[in-house]
């Protein structure tokens, strides 16, 4: 539905679509959490799998709401696109660090969000006209950011016995 508004450039309304998506996804991922997945099998295919849908929306949220208000060339309070994309990059790495806590260090979402974020690096550095070296730079250091959320919480989450892996 998502990619089917965007197609017939229905930007407002995908923005209303990704949103919910997101909302669904964190619930998803709420239930996950709750219980360590039986088996390799369960943690590939549904823990793995709703956790990457989770981190890329988490990303693709922010494009996608930034792409909406640049082609409706809507720039709230004037700080001009360089400045919105350090702010909403920051506020990715702070859901990064969220997941990454509320998640017990799940690495999945992590890769996720990274391969997203270092999808904007590419995006900013490549000479099409639309470079920034400020979101290239929020883009690495919310990569980082959240790569070392992650690493930190599984490092606790051994460290007090709760990340063991089971044998199969």
């Amino acid at each position: 539905v998502w990619i089917t508004c965007v197609q017939f450039e229905q930007l407002w309304l995908s923005v209303l679509v990704i949103i919910a998506l997101l909302a669904v996804l964190v619930v998803v991922f709420g239930v996950l959490t709750t219980e360590r997945p039986s088996g390799r099998a369960e943690a590939l295919v549904v823990d793995g799998t709703a956790s990457i849908s989770l981190g890329w929306v988490c990303v693709a949220v922010v494009a996608n709401i930034a792409a909406t208000l640049a082609a409706a060339d809507i720039d709230p309070f004037g700080l001009g696109p360089d400045t919105w994309a350090v702010l909403v990059l920051a506020l990715v790495a702070v859901v990064a660090g969220l997941l990454a806590v509320a998640g017990h260090g799940r690495f999945t979402v992590t890769a996720a969000i990274v391969w997203g974020l270092g999808w904007i690096v590419v995006a900013r550095t490549s000479g099409d006209g639309l470079d920034s070296r400020p979101a290239a730079i929020a883009a690495t250091v919310a990569a980082a950011v959240a790569l070392v959320a992650t690493a930190v919480t599984r490092a606790n989450q051994r460290r007090q016995g709760r990340l063991v892996r089971k044998k199969t």
